[in-house]
């Protein structure tokens, strides 16, 4: 067996097992909250990251009603409420304000951009959701209660992982071993430097 169906037999398997789906649904509900805050920091620094002139000159796209609807969105998200809209809504929201973040983007924005298009491939409401006790109102009755499934592919696992970790920071691995300065021993120091960083006092930490 050739290393491709090896390959592709590990993805089958991985595919046709099926696990608790608690665990997705928790990583859903964790996901949006971190979401929702950085939106809510999108919102409040909003004139000095997106207008032309802060404070004078106003972007002009709506971005204060795009980021509270984006912010509606994420809470829709985390509570599993029309999640196949909102999944879809969130990934427009995100691709809309996220594209326009020349001088202030960070690593995480890649995380947030492969995510949200994870998100709508997911099954994220399978549980803990609002979409589950609609679908199980909708099918029960006086004398049959319905039980959606509680169960997901084991491969909803770890596509996440592979999408917000591996392949966000494949890039980066090779950039970090042909860099003077990572390869020279600051590649500690320099994530220590960003004002984010520096803004806060850690010598009690």
């Amino acid at each position: 067996m050739g290393i491709v169906s090896k390959y592709n037999s590990f993805i089958a398997r991985l595919y046709d097992k099926k696990i608790d789906a608690t665990g997705l649904a928790l990583f859903r509900i964790a996901y949006f909250i971190d979401l929702l805050f950085e939106i809510f920091r999108l919102y409040r620094f909003r004139h000095l990251l997106f207008d032309s002139i802060p404070g004078m000159d106003a972007n002009v796209l709506a971005i204060s009603f795009i980021l509270i609807l984006w912010m509606i969105v994420a809470v829709m998200l985390i509570f599993g409420a029309f999640t196949r809209t909102a999944s879809l809504l969130n990934y427009i929201l995100g691709i809309i304000i996220l594209a326009k973040a020349d001088y202030f983007a960070y690593h995480m924005y890649y995380v947030y951009c492969g995510m949200n298009v994870m998100i709508l491939f997911l099954p994220i409401s399978r549980v803990l959701s609002i979409d589950r006790l609609f679908e199980k109102l909708k099918y029960s009755n006086t004398r049959f209660q319905y039980q959606p499934s509680d169960k997901v592919t084991a491969l909803a696992y770890l596509v996440p992982v592979m999408i917000g970790i591996g392949f966000v920071y494949l890039d980066s691995t090779f950039f970090k071993l042909v860099s003077e300065f990572w390869m020279n021993g600051l590649g500690m120091w320099l994530p220590s430097s960003l004002p984010m960083v520096t803004i806060h006092d850690t010598t009690l930490c």
